[in-house]
């Protein structure tokens, strides 16, 4: 059995030690939490819509955030500013 990946403090580093398989799993729980949070988005008073987007995705993103994210980071706050 070969391990293509493993996680070491919430990094997942891949065989190669680059950082994809973290971004590619940081990218997919964020979307994740976006498609969430979009479904209650008008339940709740904008207040609390900014503080789960911040908790569930912004969270996630700043803990870890290689330059190769940046384009992602842009994506991810054009759907935050639509939510």
């Amino acid at each position: 059995m070969t391990i293509s990946a493993v996680r070491d403090l919430g990094i997942m580093l891949d065989a190669e030690v680059t950082m994809s398989t973290h971004v590619s799993a940081v990218v997919k729980a964020s979307f994740a939490a976006l498609r969430r949070i979009r479904s209650v988005r008008r339940s709740i008073p904008r207040r609390a819509l900014l503080t789960l987007i911040q908790a569930l995705v912004v969270s996630k993103v700043d803990y870890t955030s290689p330059a190769r994210v940046v384009r992602w980071l842009h994506h991810l706050g054009a759907m935050c500013s639509r939510a």
